[in-house]
C-alpha cells in the first residue's frame, strides 16, 4: 500500500551566513583563470588552476604617461535569473619585473568596470580605479628586481540590478603603467590562477637564458578573485 503524497514533497534547506541574512545579501565568489590559448574565463572554484599568470608586456618599452598594457574581460553568465545589489569587490594581483641592468623607474594602476552584458548591448553599471598603487625607483638588477601588488577596487551597485538567465556579468580589469625613468625593456603581467599557487619562476636574467623572472613576488597572490553580492531570496 502507497501513502500518496508523503513522499512526494520536498523541503530545500539553505545555509546562509549570519551577516548575510543581516544584510539581505549573500556574496559568491568567481576568480579570474587562463585557458588553452591564453584566453581569460571565469570559475566558482578555487582548486582549479591554470597558468599562475598572464604576461600583458613581454620585454617592451613602457612610455612616459600613464598606458594601457592590457585589457581583459572576466565573464559571469547566469543560468538563472539573478538580482545584484551591494559592493562588488575585486582583487587583482600584478606585477612588473626589469630583466635588464638599466635603472627603471614605473608606476601602476589599475582600473576596474563593471557592465551588464545581455548578448548584445554593455551597460555600464559603475567604475574604480587605484590610485597610483607604487612609484618603483631603481628598479634593476639583472632581472633580479620586480614587484607586485594586490589591489583591492570595490565598486557599488546601489539599487537592484535584475540579471535574467543567459545574462552576463562582465568585469573589465585594465592595467596602466608609466615608466618616470627608464622604460627599456620591463615585463608586466596580471596572476590568474584560481588555486592561488606562488609564481614559481626563478629570478633570473632572460637575456642570458630566455626564460622569464618571477613577476609575482613571493608571499603575493596570484588570484583574480571577484565577490558578486546577490540578494538572498529569504
Amino acid at each position: 500500500m502507497t501513502l500518496p503524497g508523503v513522499f512526494n514533497q520536498r523541503e530545500q534547506f539553505v545555509n546562509y551566513d549570519w551577516v548575510d541574512i543581516a544584510n539581505g545579501t549573500g556574496y559568491v565568489e568567481y576568480y579570474g583563470a587562463l585557458c588553452n590559448g591564453g584566453l581569460e574565463t571565469t570559475t566558482p572554484r578555487s582548486t582549479v588552476s591554470s597558468e599562475f599568470i598572464k604576461i600583458v608586456n613581454p620585454i617592451g618599452g613602457i612610455a612616459n604617461a600613464l598606458t594601457q598594457l592590457f585589457n581583459l574581460d572576466f565573464d559571469i553568465e547566469f543560468n538563472v535569473p539573478k538580482n545584484i545589489k551591494g559592493e562588488i569587490q575585486v582583487n587583482v594581483p600584478i606585477g612588473i619585473a626589469n630583466p635588464s641592468a638599466v635603472d627603471e623607474s614605473v608606476n601602476m594602476q589599475v582600473i576596474v568596470k563593471v557592465y551588464h552584458f545581455d548578448g548584445s548591448t554593455e551597460t555600464q553599471l559603475g567604475s574604480t580605479a587605484t590610485s597610483t598603487l607604487y612609484t618603483i625607483g631603481d628598479l634593476n638588477s639583472g632581472g633580479l628586481a620586480r614587484m607586485s601588488a594586490n589591489a583591492l577596487l570595490k565598486v557599488t551597485q546601489a539599487t537592484t540590478k535584475r540579471f535574467k538567465a543567459g545574462e552576463i556579468l562582465r568585469v573589465t580589469v585594465e592595467g596602466w603603467f608609466e615608466a618616470t625613468t627608464g622604460a627599456n625593456s620591463l615585463i608586466a603581467a596580471i596572476g590568474l590562477d584560481p588555486s592561488n599557487r606562488p609564481d614559481t619562476k626563478e629570478p633570473s636574467t632572460i637575456a642570458s637564458n630566455k626564460l622569464r623572472p618571477q613577476i609575482i613576488v613571493t608571499g603575493q597572490p596570484t588570484r583574480l578573485s571577484i565577490n558578486v553580492p546577490f540578494q538572498l531570496d529569504i
